[in-house]
């Protein structure tokens, strides 16, 4: 049975994420900048992302990153028994602290501290109550984002963490993740993250094409390019300093891989017949020359200029 190591599981994860970078280019329209400071709120219950078993919210999330502000259930439904004077005093409650978080969070200037602790007093309500159990997802993305914009970072991933315990495919802790990862110099779990949104993404997509709808097409973060460079960086540092461990010849490229690199450049012919020529035969000789040498260098140089000319 073949098997993937590490390496060649971010090789391919990095390949996916540059071929849904080129789809949602693609697909993209001219869309308005967000404001930035309320993108992680999420206004409702989340909903749009594939909730799990334990997390069965339904409403819509308005904001695509950030906190969810949702009403608590209400105080009595079809088939069941009225609420306790207790349980309503829990939920007045609960809805109190999440309303001041919200106000905190959106204030001008944003009081992102603040907010966080009453969005904490709203999760130790959401947890003691099966009652307010749909509200959790919602709540623990919202203290995340708050934590992230003081710099929590770590404090910030344990609610990420809280959250996809729930939902695996929530996008917003997805997106949240891979920043945090990123500032974190984390690069490769940061990719791990990118492609996972962009895969929910594409999903969500062809999900609602298939129901008639018009969805927004997939977006890629702002960071993807980045992450990738400093992966593919990385994995190639490593790899030179493996090498350079073991003392083994790196070597140069053969003359047939600089000639097919060469010919998916523009007019290739046209330099191929001047390199025929009597200055390129001088090349030629200074190829050979460094090649006695052992001046592999030199020798790569040289062919480079002759292929060029």
């Amino acid at each position: 049975m073949f098997v993937l190591d590490t390496r060649a599981r971010l090789v391919l994860l990095a390949c996916a994420a540059t071929a849904m970078v080129g789809f949602g280019l693609l697909y993209a329209m001219a869309s308005v900048e967000k404001d930035e400071a309320h993108d992680d709120l999420e206004e409702e219950a989340e909903a749009s992302s594939k909730p799990s078993a334990e997390a069965t919210s339904s409403s819509k999330a308005k904001a695509p990153d950030g906190p969810t502000s949702s009403a608590a259930p209400s105080a009595s439904s079809k088939g069941k028994a009225a609420l306790t004077e207790a349980e309503k005093e829990t939920k007045a409650e609960f809805n109190a602290a999440k309303q001041k978080a919200f106000e905190l969070f959106k204030s001008d200037p944003p009081e992102y501290e603040a907010a966080a602790e009453w969005f904490t007093t709203a999760i130790d309500l959401a947890t003691a109550h099966e009652s307010l159990a749909s509200q959790r997802v919602a709540l623990f993305n919202n203290r995340s984002a708050c934590r992230e914009r003081v710099g929590a970072l770590e404090a910030s991933l344990d609610d990420c963490a809280a959250v996809l315990a729930l939902n695996k495919t929530h996008a917003k802790v997805r997106r949240r993740r891979a920043r945090i990862f990123e500032k974190l110099q984390q690069h490769e779990a940061a990719l791990i993250e990118i492609c996972a949104d962009l895969l929910i993404q594409r999903e969500d997509f062809k999900k609602a094409l298939r129901e008639g709808k018009q969805p927004e097409p997939p977006q890629p973060v702002e960071n993807v390019e980045a992450v990738m460079r400093a992966v593919g960086k990385k994995a190639a540092d490593d790899i030179i300093a493996d090498r350079e461990a073991k003392g083994v010849d790196f070597g140069m490229p053969s003359s047939n891989t600089v000639t097919q690199l060469l010919m998916t450049y523009a007019n290739y012919d046209e330099r191929r017949e001047r390199a025929a020529s009597k200055e390129a035969d001088d090349d030629a000789l200074a190829v050979e020359l460094a090649a006695s040498a052992g001046d592999f260098t030199d020798k790569f140089a040289a062919r480079l200029r002759r292929a060029t000319k």
